[in-house]
């Protein structure tokens, strides 16, 4: 029973980390975004030219709007990961309480029949005792 727990751990550990993993990528997307934002926005302020302001007005119309809907959706996905990852945690312990339950009342009912075994050849000696007068 505890290789089977130690299965389980192992593979909730393994759940975990690679959640983990993807966390860490997941915000380093978002870093990279918010860096090529300002890069952008720095080139923007490099352009000098007449159509300056035309490209101004489209670009950083569109632009945050549409950044902010990438950015949405990768909080979005960080947030689902990051409640997998509790629920992966979660699971983990109780998996592991039902287990130690489990094992815990097959160790209870080992004892008891072992008891049970030492006690029959006292009953089955008492029962000729008693015939015997012993």
């Amino acid at each position: 029973m505890g290789e089977a727990l130690e299965s389980v751990m192992k593979k909730y550990k393994e759940e975990e980390q690679t959640l983990k993993q993807a966390l860490n990528r997941q915000e380093q997307i978002n870093q990279a975004l918010v860096s090529e934002v300002a890069q952008l926005k720095s080139m923007v302020q490099g352009i000098s030219s007449t159509s300056r302001q035309d490209i101004e007005e489209v670009f950083l119309d569109r632009f945050p709007s549409v950044m902010k809907e990438v950015l949405q959706e990768k909080d979005q996905k960080i947030d689902e990961l990051k409640q997998k990852l509790e629920d992966v945690e979660k699971l983990m312990k109780n998996d592991r309480d039902a287990i130690l339950l489990k094992v815990l009342r097959e160790t209870q009912e080992t004892k008891k029949e072992i008891a049970a075994m030492k006690e029959e050849p006292k009953e089955k000696s008492g029962f000729f005792s008693r015939l015997f007068g012993k």
